[in-house]
């Protein structure tokens, strides 16, 4: 640029064309700056293109993981009822002993206490992007209102799920398969029926309870309050079920409206 300069002041110097050169060196300075300005131009258009390409991929993977939550929540929903109905039904008949239900209609209803309830989702592409930071190139409010809700509930479920745990560990779950003394009186492996036949399962007959005896059993209050605290947790998990499905369309919904647009 300083031997350009010299090169004018020569020029102007030797020829005394000073408007001439002037102006021409005016000319090379605008058409540089423009130069300049439209490379920076088309170099922003072409990351913002990026950008952008890069966030509606990360949005069709989110949408595609919170569809499939969808189909696991409302499927662990299903499972959740079904623990609640048959513990309801356990407590009634806990309740009034006098009903005489027969002893495998009392080991169904009774074995919901010693089921897990174990929720699964579909959350890689999210742990990802917050561990990248591509969350944050959403640029969406909504959405981000909208996670922060759906892992509030998720949070609320998992506190249940380690009490749950607790009680079949080391709390009164545990108390009462120790009084059990044989599990099966609870027929407490009928969840095996799904697996391999050739996984064979050992059974023992010592500690077997008579009829009359089981339902003795089940009539005493500790058993009740047992039972009766393995449904109230099955009503949280319940509880942050419905609430994740709502909140979990929210997202889905706010996510094709975005890709839309």
């Amino acid at each position: 640029m300083i031997k350009f300069f010299r090169k004018i002041r020569q020029n102007l110097l030797s020829e005394g064309k000073t408007g001439k050169y002037f102006k021409y060196a005016i000319g090379e300075i605008v058409l540089v700056v423009i130069g300049i300005l439209i490379a920076l131009q088309v170099n922003n258009w072409n990351e913002n293109r990026l950008q952008n390409q890069k966030t509606r991929v990360l949005k069709e993977a989110l949408l595609r993981d919170f569809d499939d939550n969808k189909t696991i929540l409302n499927s662990t929903l299903i499972y959740t009822d079904e623990l609640v109905s048959r513990l309801i039904r356990f407590l009634q008949i806990s309740d009034k002993p006098e009903l005489k239900t027969p002893r495998d209609s009392i080991q169904y209803y009774a074995i919901a206490a010693l089921r897990a309830n174990n929720l699964k989702l579909r959350l890689d592409t999210y742990n990802q992007a917050i561990n990248t930071g591509d969350l944050n190139s959403l640029n969406s409010k909504k959405l981000t209102t909208f996670f922060t809700e759906f892992f509030r509930h998720l949070d609320y479920y998992e506190v249940h799920m380690k009490i749950e745990g607790n009680e079949f560990y080391n709390g009164s779950i545990y108390e009462l398969r120790v009084e059990l003394g044989n599990l099966d009186n609870l027929d407490a492996f009928d969840h095996l029926d799904h697996l391999n036949e050739s996984i064979k399962r050992i059974e023992f007959t010592s500690h077997l309870m008579t009829d009359n005896e089981l339902r003795n059993f089940i009539s005493k209050k500790e058993v009740f309050a047992v039972f009766h605290n393995q449904l109230t947790i099955q009503y949280n998990f319940k509880e942050a079920i419905e609430n994740m499905m709502v909140v979990n369309d929210s997202i889905t919904k706010q996510l094709k409206k975005e890709l839309n647009d």
